[in-house]
């Protein structure tokens, strides 16, 4: 954490200001802790401990920014271990060498992701856990482009379950194979005018998200049954890396009023 290379230059004093340092004096219950600046601490010293106030990091905290500076250093992260692994499979003496190496690595990253998925987490936990989550998950993608072909069943115990998940989901909410084609399109429009990234991250407000499911609604897209529940939102969170927050509650979204304006860019 206080190593961390490329630094976090426009977050780093903010996050510190709401970090309490301190050193454990005695045993048991009898302990003390005293105070310590940042400059004293030792993170290898056992004595020494942290503590985040995460309420006062929430609220003083430029999340905007902390996301995207820590988005370029779990990209760097991201393609360090990519070359590493291509090196260490490079090396494998036969192909069940290389086989074994490859499925400990997917599987251990798959691993990783699921027990990200199973964490109880704040808002800026919850932030940093799908920007992690969405690199472990591109990186099995590349790992299936590049070595595919040598190991199809393993990538396809693992994407192909989240796909056909995922599947599911759009079968549940949306009302026909036509509905889905159409929300696909619009996303295609939502990257193009940066409602989306790339990698379908919302990069908009959490009203504006709202307002995206009610403009779908709108077109009657999505199955009735949902047009008033929190279901298509929650999906919707998970697919554009977002916490809505109390916005994707049916009390608060119920009050976004959609304009003729709103998104009128996606009817052609």
């Amino acid at each position: 954490m206080f190593d961390i290379y490329p630094k976090l230059p426009n977050s780093n004093k903010t996050i510190f200001d709401c970090i309490f340092f301190y050193e454990v004096e005695g045993l048991d219950e009898d302990f003390e802790k005293t105070p310590i600046d940042l400059k004293h601490f030792d993170p290898e010293n056992k004595h020494h401990k942290f503590k985040v106030d995460y309420y006062l990091l929430n609220k003083n905290l430029d999340i905007d920014v902390f996301k995207e500076e820590l988005k370029a250093i779990i990209d760097l992260q991201e393609r360090e271990f990519y070359l590493d692994l291509k090196k260490e499979l490079e090396k494998s003496q036969n192909d069940i060498i290389f086989k074994k190496k490859l499925s400990e690595s997917v599987n251990s990253i798959n691993h990783s992701i699921e027990a990200l998925q199973k964490q109880s987490l704040n808002p800026i936990q919850l932030e940093v856990s799908k920007l992690y989550q969405s690199s472990y998950k591109k990186l099995i993608k590349d790992l299936k482009k590049e070595y595919g072909v040598y190991c199809s069943e393993l990538f396809f115990n693992i994407l192909g379950n989240q796909e056909l998940d995922e599947s599911a989901l759009f079968k549940k909410y949306f009302r026909n194979q036509l509905a889905i084609n159409k929300f696909i399109s619009f996303e295609r429009e939502l990257i193009t005018f940066r409602y989306l990234d790339d990698n379908l991250s919302w990069l908009e407000t959490n009203v504006s998200l709202v307002k995206f499911f009610k403009f779908c609604v709108s077109q009657e897209m999505i199955n009735r049954n949902y047009e008033e529940k929190s279901n298509v939102l929650h999906f919707l969170e998970n697919r554009y890396k977002i916490n809505l927050g109390d916005q994707a509650k049916p009390s608060k979204f119920k009050k976004v009023k959609l304009l003729v304006s709103d998104f009128s860019f996606l009817i052609k």
